[in-house]
């Protein structure tokens, strides 16, 4: 019995670590885009795709060996349905808006009300070369 479970672990773990390596490719592949959306369907579809044949009861060498392609195919064809609901339903955008802080959304909306645009950190005061002279800086006093 636990021959089995440590037997069958092993096997999961080789058809997730398959599917993380598709996963892999098609994020270099799109640069990172949607990358994290992605990875547990990459995971999912090793796992599936790998299970598929042991059920099929392929139980054989070649059986082992068509359930690691079984998990390339799955992972491959579940990473890509990933990434096209990814790309088709602009998730990113809409995650993107989901990840702003609430005080970035207020002062969107107040300065879209008032007619300005928001502030930003390029707005921040400029230092004027004049006023400060580097050469007369005198560090404080320390207190003993």
């Amino acid at each position: 019995m636990l021959f089995n479970t440590i037997f069958l672990t092993a096997f999961f773990l080789t058809w997730a670590l398959l599917g993380s390596l598709i996963w892999l490719v098609w994020s270099i592949r799109r640069d990172t885009v949607g990358a994290i959306w992605a990875f547990p369907f990459g995971l999912l579809g090793g796992i599936g795709g790998g299970v598929i044949l042991p059920l099929l009861d392929v139980n054989d060498g070649l059986g082992i060996g068509l359930s690691m392609v079984g998990a390339l195919v799955g992972a491959t064809l579940l990473t890509r349905a990933a990434y096209r609901v990814w790309d088709d339903y602009g998730l990113g955008a809409r995650f993107a808006k989901l990840a702003q802080p609430a005080f970035a959304w207020q002062n969107t909306q107040l300065a879209a009300m008032q007619g300005s645009r928001p502030a930003s950190d390029e707005d921040g005061a400029t230092i004027d070369s004049k006023l400060v002279d580097a050469d007369d800086y005198q560090p404080p006093a320390k207190e003993s």
